[in-house]
């Protein structure tokens, strides 16, 4: 593999979740672009981390055509906002078919909007309640 073709990643978002999924990616080998509108955020980001990183609004479609949102291979919206990851996955989705886009949401009725555009969920909230359940073996309805 003389010519190894190194996945581009972006992530818009800068908190823990962000910056711990950006130093894991760029461990993995992947070129990561990390954007956040709070430059002081990227202090989260681990020592390991080799990517770059934008002080910028990450729902701005001209950021993350600059970040090269046109050549990425994974698209991820990190923020603790639901509009704002929306707007970003969207656009990576339906405008640049990004094949890989992933999606921080906390309310579950924003789905809707999203389906049938292959853009992955990750709910927090449902995540620590299945944990919940498998340390305390206590079976809680479905949220």
């Amino acid at each position: 593999m003389l010519f190894q073709k190194v996945k581009l990643v972006i992530v818009v978002g800068c908190g823990r979740f962000g910056a711990a999924l950006a130093g894991c990616l760029c461990e993995n080998g992947c070129d990561v672009v990390v954007i956040d509108k709070d430059p002081e955020s990227f202090d989260m980001l681990p020592e390991s981390y080799s990517g770059y990183q934008i002080a910028a609004d990450g729902a701005d479609i001209n950021i993350l055509e600059n970040a090269g949102i046109g050549r990425a291979y994974m698209v991820i919206g990190a923020t603790g906002y639901d509009c704002t990851n929306n707007i970003v996955c969207q656009a990576a989705s339906r405008i640049y078919h990004v094949p890989n886009v992933y999606m921080r949401l906390t309310d579950p009725n924003m789905e809707k909007i999203i389906q049938g555009y292959g853009i992955q969920v990750i709910y927090p909230f449902r995540l620590s309640m299945r944990e919940f359940e498998r340390l305390s073996g206590i079976e809680v309805e479905a949220v």
